[in-house]
C-alpha cells in the first residue's frame, strides 16, 4: 500500500497560511496512518503501527489526554455501544466518552482483528515516542509538527464540538474538564447531559447519503466531456467515480489527492457473493458480509460490513432481495461510478 505524502489543497495566492490544525490536514494524517496500518509489515513493526493508529484515533475523535489513553483497560472499551469508560486518577472515578458509530466500528474492527486476537492493553508507552511518531506523520503530510501534537488534537476536537453547536458545558464534560464544569453557570442533570452528549455525537449524519468512502486517487482517465477517477481506501478497496471534465479541473484531481465519495443507499444493489462478479465491467463491485437486515413497507434495508471497518447501507425493493435470509451471508454490493459524488478531503 503506498504511503506517499498526500496532496493538500493550495491556499489562494496572497492568503495567509492556515493557523492551527485544519480538517483537510487531519484527513490527510488519518489516511496516512491508516494506510500504514494496513500495509504489509514485519511483526516487529506491525504492533507499533497499530498502537500508534489507535492512540491517534483516541486523541483525534475522543479528545483524550495521553495519560488517559495509557490508563485504558480491556473493560474500558465498549465498541458495540460506542462508549469509552475512561478511568480517572482517583479510585472509582470514571467518565463515559461517546464515539461516532463510524469511528467506533473502525476501532472495534482493528481491536478484534489484530492478528486474530484482541490488542494487548494497556497502551502504555513512552510519551516521547508518541510525539516522535506524530511528528513523522506531520512531516509526511506537509503539516507543522509543532501543531500536530496530542494537546492540539484534543483542542481541535473541542473546537469541532463547539462549532457543531454543543453547549460549552457539555464540551467540558466530553473532554473531562471537571473544574470548568463545576464553575459553569449552566445547571443541568448529569444523566440528561450524558444522554444529550451521546445523541449529538452518535446521531445520524446530516447528509442523506449513507455510504462514505475516503481514499487516495490512484488514476484519472479523461474521456472528452467526462472523466473516470479511481481511488483506493486505506484497506485496499477500489472505488471508481465518473464525473465531468469540468469537475475534474475544478476539484484539481490527480493521483495522490485525497477524496471522499458518497453514494446514496438507493443507488446500491446487493447480489449473492457468487453473482456480484458478473456485473458489468465498469461498475463498482465490493465484497462484504450482511451485518443487519430489516424489511418494512415493501422495502429492505441491508447493512453490509466491508473491509477496513466500513459499513455500507443499501435500500432495495424487498422482492429483489428475498434470497437474503439472515446476517452473516456473504454478498457483493454493486453501484455505478456515476452514482459516486466526489469531494476533496
Amino acid at each position: 500500500m503506498p504511503t506517499a505524502a498526500p496532496q493538500l489543497p493550495c491556499p489562494a495566492p496572497g492568503a495567509p497560511p492556515p493557523r492551527g490544525l485544519t480538517d483537510a490536514g487531519l484527513a490527510a494524517a488519518e489516511l496516512w496512518l491508516e494506510e500504514r496500518l494496513y500495509a504489509k509489515a514485519q511483526p516487529r513493526l506491525r504492533h507499533p503501527r497499530v498502537r500508534l493508529w489507535f492512540i491517534f484515533m483516541l486523541l483525534r475523535h475522543a479528545g483524550l489526554r495521553l495519560v488517559e489513553i495509557f490508563r485504558l483497560r480491556g473493560d474500558s472499551l465498549d465498541f458495540g455501544r460506542g462508549l469509552l469508560r475512561v478511568p480517572g486518577s482517583g479510585e472509582g472515578t470514571t467518565r463515559e466518552v461517546p464515539l461516532s458509530p463510524s469511528v467506533a466500528r473502525k476501532l472495534g474492527t482493528v481491536w478484534a482483528g489484530w492478528e486474530g486476537r484482541e490488542l494487548p492493553l494497556p497502551f502504555l508507552c513512552d510519551a516521547s515516542r508518541v510525539r516522535r511518531n506524530l511528528a513523522q506523520c506531520a512531516r509526511a503530510c506537509g503539516l507543522g509538527p509543532e501543531l500536530f501534537t496530542a494537546r492540539e488534537l484534543r483542542r481541535h476536537r473541542g473546537l469541532e464540538l463547539v462549532a457543531a453547536g454543543l453547549p460549552p458545558a457539555l464540551v467540558d464534560m466530553f473532554l473531562g474538564r471537571e473544574a470548568a464544569e463545576k464553575k459553569s453557570l449552566v445547571r443541568f442533570d448529569a444523566d440528561a447531559a450524558k444522554a444529550l452528549l451521546r445523541e449529538r455525537i452518535q446521531g445520524h449524519a446530516r447528509s442523506s447519503a449513507r455510504n462514505h468512502f475516503r481514499g487516495r486517487v490512484t488514476r484519472v482517465r479523461p474521456m472528452g466531456l467526462l472523466a473516470d477517477v479511481a481511488f483506493a481506501t486505506a484497506s485496499g478497496l477500489e472505488v471508481r467515480a465518473r464525473i465531468t471534465s469540468r469537475s475534474l479541473r475544478s476539484l484539481g484531481l490527480a493521483p495522490g489527492v485525497i477524496v471522499s465519495g458518497a453514494v446514496k443507499a438507493l443507488w446500491i444493489e446487493v447480489h449473492p457473493a457468487a453473482n456480484a462478479g458478473t456485473a458489468a465491467e465498469e461498475l463498482n463491485r465490493l465484497p462484504g458480509i450482511v451485518d443487519a437486515l430489516r424489511r418494512e413497507d415493501g422495502f429492505a434495508e441491508i447493512l453490509i460490513s466491508l473491509d477496513g471497518g466500513l459499513l455500507a447501507c443499501a435500500v432495495r425493493p424487498a422482492c429483489e432481495v428475498d434470497w437474503l435470509r439472515e446476517p452473516g451471508q456473504k454478498v457483493g454490493i454493486v453501484f455505478s461510478p456515476a452514482a459516486v459524488i466526489l469531494t476533496v478531503g
